[in-house]
C-alpha cells in the first residue's frame, strides 16, 4: 500500500488534466492557473479572453475524512476535490458563430477529463482511486467567462499520524 499526501493528489490531477490534448481545437490546450494569492474565478477576469481559454485550476475543501477499517501503518481517507476549468463566452474566439457550440465544446472537454482521472492511469494507481459525484456544472452567471467545474471524491491512503 503506497501512502500519499492530499497536496500530492492535487498534483497529479493537475498533471492528468494538462496532458490531456483537447478533442476540438487542440490547438489550445489545458493549461494550468499558475498563481498564489487568488482563487481562478477572482484572477482570470482579469486576463485577456484569449488567455482564459482552458485555463483550470483544482483544489479541494481541505477536508480529509477517515473512512473504512484503517490500517495500523496508514489511514484510508476521502477528499473531495473540484477542478474548474474557464472558458471565454465569446463564439469568434473558437471560430463558432453561436453559443450552444461553445456548450458542446465544453461538454466534451469535461467528459474528457472526467475519463482521465478516474481511469487507471489517471489518480487510480497505487491504491488511490477517484469517482466523480455530483453533476458536471457549467456555471454561465457571468456572460464574460463560463466556468465547468467537475467534483470528485478521492480515495488514499496517508500515513499514520500518532
Amino acid at each position: 500500500m503506497t501512502t500519499t499526501t492530499i497536496t500530492t493528489i492535487f498534483a497529479k490531477v493537475a498533471t492528468v488534466v494538462a496532458a490531456l490534448t483537447p478533442a476540438a481545437i487542440s490547438s489550445r490546450p489545458f493549461q494550468r492557473a499558475t498563481f498564489a494569492t487568488r482563487p481562478l474565478r477572482r484572477w482570470i477576469p482579469s486576463t485577456g479572453p484569449d488567455g482564459m481559454l482552458r485555463m483550470f485550476e483544482v483544489r479541494g475543501d481541505g477536508d480529509e475524512v477517515p473512512i473504512g477499517i484503517q490500517d495500523p501503518g496508514a489511514n484510508l481517507v476521502s477528499a473531495a476535490i473540484s477542478v474548474t476549468v474557464a472558458y471565454p463566452a465569446q463564439p469568434k474566439l473558437y471560430s463558432y458563430a453561436e453559443l450552444y457550440e461553445i456548450e458542446g465544446l465544453i461538454a466534451g472537454d469535461a467528459r474528457q477529463i472526467r475519463d482521465a482521472i478516474i481511469a487507471p492511469t489517471g489518480l487510480a494507481d497505487g491504491g488511490h482511486q477517484a469517482s466523480l459525484y455530483g453533476a458536471m456544472s457549467l456555471d454561465r452567471s457571468d456572460d464574460r467567462i463560463w466556468y465547468q467545474t467537475l467534483d470528485f471524491d478521492a480515495v488514499y491512503y496517508t500515513a499514520q499520524r500518532l
